[in-house]
Protein backbone atom coordinates (compact mmCIF):
# COMPACT_ATOMS: atom_id res chain seq x y z
CA UNK A 1 0.00 0.00 0.00
CA UNK A 2 1.36 3.38 -0.54
CA UNK A 3 1.79 5.63 2.27
CA UNK A 4 -0.80 8.52 1.43
CA UNK A 5 1.34 10.30 4.07
CA UNK A 6 3.95 10.15 1.80
CA UNK A 7 2.04 11.33 -1.26
CA UNK A 8 -0.07 13.79 0.25
CA UNK A 9 3.24 15.45 1.28
CA UNK A 10 5.06 15.47 -1.51
CA UNK A 11 1.72 16.51 -3.89
CA UNK A 12 1.69 19.31 -1.42
CA UNK A 13 5.07 20.16 -3.04
CA UNK A 14 3.53 21.53 -5.87
CA UNK A 15 1.67 24.63 -3.78
CA UNK A 16 5.02 25.20 -2.05
CA UNK A 17 7.21 24.56 -4.67
CA UNK A 18 5.75 26.76 -7.46
CA UNK A 19 4.72 29.64 -5.00
CA UNK A 20 8.37 30.25 -5.58
CA UNK A 21 9.13 29.01 -8.73
CA UNK A 22 10.48 32.01 -10.50
CA UNK A 23 13.27 29.71 -13.18
CA UNK A 24 16.39 31.16 -12.66
CA UNK A 25 18.48 30.23 -16.12
CA UNK A 26 21.67 29.55 -16.04
CA UNK A 27 23.40 32.35 -17.52
CA UNK A 28 24.14 30.92 -21.01
CA UNK A 29 21.91 27.71 -21.08
CA UNK A 30 20.00 26.05 -22.39
CA UNK A 31 21.88 26.83 -25.53
CA UNK A 32 20.41 24.47 -27.90
CA UNK A 33 17.34 22.10 -27.74
CA UNK A 34 16.91 19.48 -24.77
CA UNK A 35 15.95 15.74 -24.98
CA UNK A 36 13.52 14.30 -23.23
CA UNK A 37 14.00 10.64 -23.24
CA UNK A 38 10.03 8.93 -22.50
CA UNK A 39 10.70 5.22 -21.50
CA UNK A 40 7.38 4.02 -23.23
CA UNK A 41 5.63 4.01 -26.48
CA UNK A 42 3.02 6.93 -27.14
CA UNK A 43 -0.26 6.87 -25.47
CA UNK A 44 0.79 5.92 -21.68
CA UNK A 45 0.70 8.67 -18.84
CA UNK A 46 4.91 9.32 -19.21
CA UNK A 47 4.79 9.91 -22.72
CA UNK A 48 0.88 12.55 -22.24
CA UNK A 49 2.47 13.84 -19.56
CA UNK A 50 6.23 14.64 -21.29
CA UNK A 51 3.81 16.31 -24.09
CA UNK A 52 1.45 18.11 -22.34
CA UNK A 53 4.44 19.78 -20.04
CA UNK A 54 6.86 20.41 -23.19
CA UNK A 55 5.59 23.19 -25.66
CA UNK A 56 5.30 25.20 -22.53
CA UNK A 57 8.65 24.33 -21.23
CA UNK A 58 10.22 25.53 -24.86
CA UNK A 59 8.97 28.82 -24.02
CA UNK A 60 10.21 29.02 -20.69
CA UNK A 61 13.79 27.61 -21.66
CA UNK A 62 13.97 29.42 -24.89
CA UNK A 63 15.05 26.27 -26.87
CA UNK A 64 12.93 23.23 -28.09
CA UNK A 65 12.01 19.93 -25.82
CA UNK A 66 12.40 17.38 -27.85
CA UNK A 67 10.52 13.65 -27.13
CA UNK A 68 12.23 10.45 -27.86
CA UNK A 69 10.27 7.89 -27.07
CA UNK A 70 12.24 4.29 -26.36
CA UNK A 71 10.29 1.85 -25.08
CA UNK A 72 11.03 -1.36 -23.76
CA UNK A 73 12.10 -3.50 -21.13
CA UNK A 74 9.25 -1.95 -18.76
CA UNK A 75 11.08 1.69 -19.24
CA UNK A 76 14.61 -0.32 -18.75
CA UNK A 77 15.99 0.88 -22.26
CA UNK A 78 15.03 4.41 -21.78
CA UNK A 79 16.46 4.40 -18.93
CA UNK A 80 20.07 2.87 -20.11
CA UNK A 81 20.03 5.46 -22.44
CA UNK A 82 19.93 8.06 -20.59
CA UNK A 83 22.31 6.89 -17.96
CA UNK A 84 24.65 6.54 -20.50
CA UNK A 85 24.77 10.44 -21.89
CA UNK A 86 26.61 13.13 -21.21
CA UNK A 87 25.58 14.97 -18.13
CA UNK A 88 25.34 18.36 -20.04
CA UNK A 89 22.03 18.97 -19.27
CA UNK A 90 20.57 18.49 -22.97
CA UNK A 91 18.81 14.83 -21.93
CA UNK A 92 16.84 13.90 -19.37
CA UNK A 93 14.38 10.57 -18.23
CA UNK A 94 10.70 10.93 -18.50
CA UNK A 95 9.57 7.68 -16.63
CA UNK A 96 7.29 6.58 -14.35
CA UNK A 97 7.10 4.40 -11.24
CA UNK A 98 8.31 1.43 -12.89
CA UNK A 99 11.69 3.57 -12.72
CA UNK A 100 11.71 2.57 -8.72
CA UNK A 101 10.19 -0.86 -9.29
CA UNK A 102 12.58 -2.41 -12.13
CA UNK A 103 15.75 -2.61 -9.46
CA UNK A 104 14.35 -5.57 -7.48
CA UNK A 105 12.32 -6.79 -10.61
CA UNK A 106 15.07 -7.27 -12.68
CA UNK A 107 18.13 -7.23 -10.48
CA UNK A 108 21.38 -5.87 -12.30
CA UNK A 109 19.85 -6.25 -15.63
CA UNK A 110 17.60 -3.59 -15.44
CA UNK A 111 20.94 -2.02 -16.30
CA UNK A 112 21.32 0.93 -14.19
CA UNK A 113 21.42 1.96 -10.51
CA UNK A 114 18.24 4.01 -9.59
CA UNK A 115 20.17 5.92 -6.52
CA UNK A 116 23.35 6.44 -8.19
CA UNK A 117 23.28 6.32 -12.13
CA UNK A 118 20.81 9.31 -11.92
CA UNK A 119 20.19 12.70 -10.72
CA UNK A 120 16.41 13.35 -9.59
CA UNK A 121 14.94 16.28 -11.26
CA UNK A 122 11.26 16.48 -10.25
CA UNK A 123 7.76 14.04 -10.40
CA UNK A 124 5.53 15.81 -12.64
CA UNK A 125 1.94 13.88 -12.25
CA UNK A 126 0.59 11.23 -10.78
CA UNK A 127 -2.13 9.24 -11.21
CA UNK A 128 -3.62 5.81 -10.17
CA UNK A 129 -4.51 2.54 -12.16
CA UNK A 130 -7.74 0.86 -13.60
CA UNK A 131 -8.72 -2.18 -14.48
CA UNK A 132 -10.85 -2.12 -17.62
CA UNK A 133 -12.89 -5.01 -19.38
CA UNK A 134 -13.44 -5.09 -23.75
CA UNK A 135 -17.29 -3.61 -23.81
CA UNK A 136 -18.37 -6.99 -24.90
CA UNK A 137 -17.62 -8.50 -21.98
CA UNK A 138 -20.95 -9.32 -19.99
CA UNK A 139 -19.64 -7.76 -17.01
CA UNK A 140 -20.92 -4.53 -15.03
CA UNK A 141 -18.43 -4.22 -12.13
CA UNK A 142 -15.86 -6.02 -10.61
CA UNK A 143 -18.04 -8.72 -8.08
CA UNK A 144 -19.04 -10.32 -11.76
CA UNK A 145 -15.71 -10.34 -13.03
CA UNK A 146 -14.19 -12.24 -10.11
CA UNK A 147 -17.28 -14.36 -11.02
CA UNK A 148 -16.41 -14.67 -14.81
CA UNK A 149 -13.05 -15.29 -13.72
CA UNK A 150 -13.43 -18.16 -11.55
CA UNK A 151 -15.56 -19.88 -14.49
CA UNK A 152 -13.55 -18.78 -17.74
CA UNK A 153 -9.95 -18.79 -17.91
CA UNK A 154 -9.04 -15.27 -18.72
CA UNK A 155 -6.00 -12.74 -19.92
CA UNK A 156 -5.35 -9.51 -18.89
CA UNK A 157 -2.91 -7.02 -20.94
CA UNK A 158 -0.37 -4.61 -18.95
CA UNK A 159 1.86 -2.39 -19.84
CA UNK A 160 4.77 -4.07 -19.23
CA UNK A 161 5.68 -6.99 -15.95
CA UNK A 162 6.62 -4.89 -13.05
CA UNK A 163 4.60 -2.08 -13.88
CA UNK A 164 2.67 -0.46 -11.46
CA UNK A 165 -0.91 -1.47 -13.46
CA UNK A 166 1.02 -4.61 -13.53
CA UNK A 167 1.85 -4.93 -9.98
CA UNK A 168 -2.12 -4.15 -9.56
CA UNK A 169 -3.44 -6.62 -11.52
CA UNK A 170 -1.31 -9.71 -10.32
CA UNK A 171 -1.82 -8.64 -6.94
CA UNK A 172 -5.87 -8.30 -7.23
CA UNK A 173 -6.08 -11.44 -9.51
CA UNK A 174 -3.54 -13.77 -8.72
CA UNK A 175 -2.90 -12.98 -5.26
CA UNK A 176 -5.80 -12.19 -3.03
CA UNK A 177 -8.59 -13.58 -6.08
CA UNK A 178 -6.60 -16.60 -6.62
CA UNK A 179 -7.52 -16.72 -10.02
CA UNK A 180 -5.93 -18.44 -12.97
CA UNK A 181 -5.85 -15.37 -15.05
CA UNK A 182 -2.57 -14.89 -17.28
CA UNK A 183 -0.97 -11.46 -17.49
CA UNK A 184 0.25 -10.75 -20.90
CA UNK A 185 2.71 -7.91 -21.12
CA UNK A 186 3.21 -5.25 -23.36
CA UNK A 187 5.69 -2.29 -24.22
CA UNK A 188 3.60 0.29 -22.60
CA UNK A 189 -0.02 1.50 -21.68
CA UNK A 190 -0.66 2.42 -25.03
CA UNK A 191 -0.13 -0.97 -26.54
CA UNK A 192 -1.44 -2.77 -23.84
CA UNK A 193 -5.06 -0.24 -23.93
CA UNK A 194 -5.13 -0.49 -27.93
CA UNK A 195 -4.68 -4.59 -27.39
CA UNK A 196 -8.19 -4.42 -24.85
CA UNK A 197 -10.09 -2.33 -27.33
CA UNK A 198 -8.92 -4.89 -30.24
CA UNK A 199 -10.79 -7.66 -27.74
CA UNK A 200 -7.31 -9.37 -27.52
CA UNK A 201 -7.27 -9.89 -24.58
CA UNK A 202 -10.17 -8.98 -22.62
CA UNK A 203 -9.41 -7.72 -19.71
CA UNK A 204 -6.22 -5.29 -19.17
CA UNK A 205 -4.95 -2.90 -15.97
CA UNK A 206 -2.80 0.73 -16.95
CA UNK A 207 -2.51 4.22 -15.32
CA UNK A 208 -5.61 6.03 -16.40
CA UNK A 209 -4.50 7.97 -18.84
CA UNK A 210 -3.54 5.19 -20.86
CA UNK A 211 -7.16 3.97 -21.31
CA UNK A 212 -9.54 7.10 -20.77
CA UNK A 213 -9.98 8.19 -24.25
CA UNK A 214 -11.17 4.41 -24.88
CA UNK A 215 -13.21 4.18 -21.40
CA UNK A 216 -14.94 7.88 -23.04
CA UNK A 217 -15.66 6.28 -26.42
CA UNK A 218 -17.36 3.64 -24.70
CA UNK A 219 -15.03 0.69 -26.01
CA UNK A 220 -14.18 -0.43 -22.90
CA UNK A 221 -15.63 -0.29 -19.75
CA UNK A 222 -13.92 0.55 -16.48
CA UNK A 223 -14.46 -1.38 -13.68
CA UNK A 224 -12.49 0.20 -10.67
CA UNK A 225 -9.34 2.24 -10.34
CA UNK A 226 -6.34 1.62 -7.50
CA UNK A 227 -6.73 5.28 -5.55
CA UNK A 228 -8.64 6.13 -2.34
CA UNK A 229 -10.58 8.12 -3.94
CA UNK A 230 -12.23 8.94 -7.02
CA UNK A 231 -11.05 10.38 -10.20
CA UNK A 232 -12.66 13.54 -11.37
CA UNK A 233 -12.55 12.33 -14.99
CA UNK A 234 -14.19 8.52 -14.28
CA UNK A 235 -16.80 9.68 -11.68
CA UNK A 236 -18.84 6.35 -11.90
CA UNK A 237 -16.08 4.20 -11.27
CA UNK A 238 -15.37 3.02 -7.83
CA UNK A 239 -12.31 2.56 -6.51
CA UNK A 240 -10.75 -0.81 -5.17
CA UNK A 241 -10.62 0.80 -1.78
CA UNK A 242 -14.55 1.47 -1.22
CA UNK A 243 -14.81 -2.07 -2.76
CA UNK A 244 -12.81 -3.15 0.34
CA UNK A 245 -9.63 -3.76 -1.28
CA UNK A 246 -8.33 -1.43 1.04
CA UNK A 247 -4.35 -2.33 0.88
CA UNK A 248 -4.06 -1.42 -2.94
CA UNK A 249 -3.35 1.82 -3.28
CA UNK A 250 -1.33 2.21 -6.00
CA UNK A 251 -0.78 5.25 -8.03
CA UNK A 252 1.85 5.62 -11.42
CA UNK A 253 3.60 8.96 -11.07
CA UNK A 254 5.91 10.55 -14.26
CA UNK A 255 8.94 12.12 -13.14
CA UNK A 256 11.97 13.95 -15.12
CA UNK A 257 16.09 12.43 -14.43
CA UNK A 258 19.00 13.80 -15.43
CA UNK A 259 22.23 11.55 -15.75
CA UNK A 260 24.16 11.71 -13.12
CA UNK A 261 27.19 14.55 -13.05
CA UNK A 262 24.78 16.97 -14.21
CA UNK A 263 25.47 20.21 -13.05
CA UNK A 264 22.98 21.00 -9.97
CA UNK A 265 22.20 24.55 -11.53
CA UNK A 266 20.95 22.74 -14.60
CA UNK A 267 18.85 20.62 -12.31
CA UNK A 268 17.83 23.40 -11.07
CA UNK A 269 16.62 25.21 -14.02
CA UNK A 270 15.08 22.68 -15.18
CA UNK A 271 13.39 21.58 -12.15
CA UNK A 272 11.64 25.48 -11.72
CA UNK A 273 10.43 25.26 -15.36
CA UNK A 274 8.62 22.27 -14.66
CA UNK A 275 6.75 23.68 -12.10
CA UNK A 276 6.37 26.71 -13.15
CA UNK A 277 4.70 25.47 -15.80
CA UNK A 278 2.60 23.07 -14.00
CA UNK A 279 1.44 25.51 -11.80
CA UNK A 280 -0.57 27.16 -14.61
CA UNK A 281 -4.54 26.66 -15.32
CA UNK A 282 -3.68 25.99 -19.15
CA UNK A 283 -2.02 22.61 -17.51
CA UNK A 284 -3.97 21.91 -15.15
CA UNK A 285 -6.85 22.02 -17.82
CA UNK A 286 -4.83 19.54 -19.90
CA UNK A 287 -4.10 17.48 -16.79
CA UNK A 288 -7.44 17.22 -15.32
CA UNK A 289 -8.90 16.18 -19.10
CA UNK A 290 -6.35 13.03 -18.71
CA UNK A 291 -6.86 12.37 -14.92
CA UNK A 292 -3.42 13.52 -13.73
CA UNK A 293 -2.76 15.06 -10.57
CA UNK A 294 0.23 17.78 -10.65
CA UNK A 295 3.18 17.12 -8.21
CA UNK A 296 6.58 19.50 -8.61
CA UNK A 297 8.28 20.49 -5.35
CA UNK A 298 12.04 20.53 -5.36
CA UNK A 299 14.77 18.16 -6.52
CA UNK A 300 15.90 16.82 -3.27
CA UNK A 301 11.92 16.47 -2.04
CA UNK A 302 11.20 13.89 -4.96
CA UNK A 303 15.07 12.31 -4.08
CA UNK A 304 13.97 11.18 -0.43
CA UNK A 305 10.60 10.52 -2.04
CA UNK A 306 12.42 7.85 -4.47
CA UNK A 307 13.54 6.61 -1.91
CA UNK A 308 10.99 5.49 0.11
CA UNK A 309 8.99 4.26 -3.56
CA UNK A 310 12.66 1.60 -3.73
CA UNK A 311 12.00 0.05 -0.76
CA UNK A 312 7.95 -0.23 -1.08
CA UNK A 313 7.77 -1.61 -4.62
CA UNK A 314 11.01 -4.46 -3.33
CA UNK A 315 8.50 -5.59 -1.18
CA UNK A 316 5.43 -5.66 -3.23
CA UNK A 317 7.64 -7.72 -6.21
CA UNK A 318 8.49 -10.06 -3.60
CA UNK A 319 5.27 -10.61 -2.16
CA UNK A 320 3.70 -11.19 -6.08
CA UNK A 321 6.55 -12.92 -6.99
CA UNK A 322 6.59 -10.90 -10.10
CA UNK A 323 9.21 -11.53 -12.71
CA UNK A 324 10.64 -9.54 -15.62
CA UNK A 325 9.49 -9.76 -19.26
Amino acid sequence: MINNKILHFTLGLAVAGTAAAAPVLAADYPTKPIRFIVAFPPGGPADITARLISPKLSEILGQPVVIENRGGAAGNVGAQAVAKADPDGYSFLVTTTSFAVNPALWGKDAGYNAETDFVPVSIVSTQPNVIVVHQGVPVKNLGELKTLASTKHLSYATPGNGTTPALTADNLFQVIWKTDMTSIPYRGAGPASAAVVGGEPLVGATAVAGILQFAKAGKVRPLAVSSQERVAALPDVPTLYELGYKDILDYTWTAVLAPKGTPPELVKTVNEAINKVIATPELKTSFDVQALAAVGGTPEAFKEYLGTELQRWAKIVKDTGAKPD
